[in-house]
């Protein structure tokens, strides 16, 4: 992209300047402007201030970018944003006389952005009854459909999928020639491709993106699956017969919405997290629903309650609260007057970034640590005495959260996973990575865990169980955090999860879509 200042002198030669980047990569979005801000755009100022023509010349990137630079013009102030972990590019112009010398351009290392996870500037529009839309013209949502028809105009299939809301409908594409519009169940589709020049795609209240969701309206109880236009934990209880078909019951949250944090334990609350109990008296105890409990970080904005009477429901409404009823039919104990209560939240906007990698992320053998919010490692069927009960794999709490879900039952449907294996492949999910320990017997069922994350999370784990193995990440460039648990003597002593640096991800730029 040419560097020009109109008002310079010719003799000054900033006509032939350019700021470039390799021809075989996609994109950046990266544009100067002279006269201001781009609207609608990341921008930073080029500021030189020996040189006054340019006090209002600007470097601006789509909102969604994953860049965010930063403009220095003193060596001192490139000192102080290289000790940030910064890396800056010198701007020089020898024949302009006004210091160009000592101006840089600072970025933190970042390393091969997926471009489809960073969505083009979206236009507004206003004119769709009370829908508001952001679209995108010549770009296609590919998949995840709930159904199709044939529209009488943009805005008819922009309605329809407003109408559908409750059915879980978060965008659309339109096809500008026949008409015919897609309503679709995620944000962005499952696949999202540009230069479709017959269509126009749009998202449905794109602006709560990165707002958590609101209770009760953004939550959902689910005892046959997940939802479509919802993301979900998992509901569920080992002990119970399959009968009972706990299997597949799930508490669920718009999947255009935050993640708001709610992690699920059967085996008792855990440790560094504000847990409530969800028990049913009924239930026989041997079938162990009495140590069940769902979590969220302690500094959640959710505080929930549990009855397991309409009674105590009852007491709860009186008291300002709103309930979500968990039901499932095929549990013949009484499961039909419990419910979830919190009182009425409108869902606060995320402004955190998402934690950087490594810096932002901490394994922890011997439980949480002050600072930090997690999610529990942890196989049920080890033996008690290798203390696993205690692991946890941590991101600083000053960070948005990143949608990491550990599960000890299979990768996560719809989900980035990694499996945590000893000589394990990508998962066929190609969303989870395996984490196992080829060294422990198969009584203590490792070979079926998986570290999870939403399909356009920015994290990209890889497991290694290794030193050689490690050695090869790092020479590609990854950076690996050892998980290690001494007191398990099956050769916990050389695993690692990598992954390339990330720098402050704006949480806002990756949705939580995991079903």
């Amino acid at each position: 992209d040419r560097i020009w200042e109109l008002a310079s002198p010719a003799k000054y030669t900033w006509k032939d300047n350019f700021f470039c980047w390799r021809n075989n990569k996609a994109d950046p979005g990266i544009r100067f402007n002279m006269n201001g801000a781009v609207g609608n755009s990341d921008c930073v100022q080029l500021k030189e201030g020996a040189a006054k023509s340019w006090m209002d010349n600007f470097l601006c990137v789509p909102p969604t970018s994953p860049y965010t630079f930063s403009w220095v013009y003193s060596n001192a102030l490139r000192d102080g944003q290289q000790r940030d972990g910064k890396k800056c590019i010198q701007w020089i112009e020898p024949a302009d006389p006004q210091t160009w010398h000592d101006n840089y351009l600072c970025h933190y290392p970042l390393s091969y952005p997926d471009r489809r996870r960073h969505k083009s500037v979206q236009r507004r529009a206003s004119s769709v009854g009370r829908a508001q839309v952001c679209t995108e013209d010549n770009v296609d949502y590919w998949g995840a459909d709930l159904r199709n028809f044939r529209a009488k105009n943009f805005n008819h299939c922009a309605m329809e999928c407003a109408k559908d809301t409750l059915k879980g409908c978060r965008s659309f594409t339109f096809h500008k020639k026949s008409g015919h519009c897609w309503l679709k169940h995620t944000p962005f589709g499952a696949k999202y491709t540009k230069g479709k020049n017959d269509l126009m795609s749009a998202n449905l209240n794109c602006d709560s993106f990165s707002k958590l969701p609101s209770w009760p309206a953004d939550f959902k109880w689910a005892f046959a699956g997940p939802p479509k236009g919802y993301t979900c934990v998992k509901i569920w209880e080992a002990a119970s017969p399959a009968a009972h078909t706990w299997n597949d019951n799930f508490m669920c949250w718009r999947n255009d919405r935050a993640d708001p944090g709610f992690r699920w334990s059967m085996a008792g609350a855990i440790p560094g997290q504000r847990c409530t109990q969800i028990i049913e008296g009924a239930e026989p105890v041997k079938y162990t629903w009495r140590d069940n409990f769902l979590c969220v970080q302690y500094n959640s904005p959710y505080h929930l309650s549990w009855t397991f009477s309409n009674a105590l429901k009852d007491r709860e409404l009186a008291a300002g609260k709103a309930c979500i009823q968990w039901l499932e039919g095929a549990d013949p104990h009484t499961w039909r007057d419990n419910y979830l209560c919190n009182k009425p939240y409108n869902g606060a906007y995320v402004s955190n970034s998402l934690p950087s990698w490594p810096e932002d992320f901490k394994w922890s053998n011997a439980g949480v640590p002050r600072g930090y919010s997690c999610d529990r490692i942890w196989e049920l069927a080890t033996p008690a005495k290798y203390t696993w009960k205690d692991n946890f794999f941590c991101w600083r709490n000053n960070k948005a959260a990143p949608g990491i879900r550990f599960n000890m039952n299979g990768a996560v449907g719809n989900s980035d996973c990694v499996q945590l294996k000893e000589g394990a492949a990508k998962s066929p999910n190609s969303h989870c990575v395996q984490i196992i320990e080829g060294a422990e017997p198969a009584k203590y069922t490792w070979k079926d865990n998986f570290l999870c994350v939403p399909p356009t999370s920015p994290y990209t784990f890889s497991w290694t169980y290794s030193n050689a193995l490690r050695d090869a990440q790092q020479r590609a460039g990854k950076t690996c955090i050892q998980w290690r648990e001494p007191a398990d003597p099956h050769t916990w002593n050389d695993n690692y999860l990598c992954h390339a640096q990330v720098y402050s991800v704006d949480a806002r730029r990756h949705r939580s879509n995991q079903w």
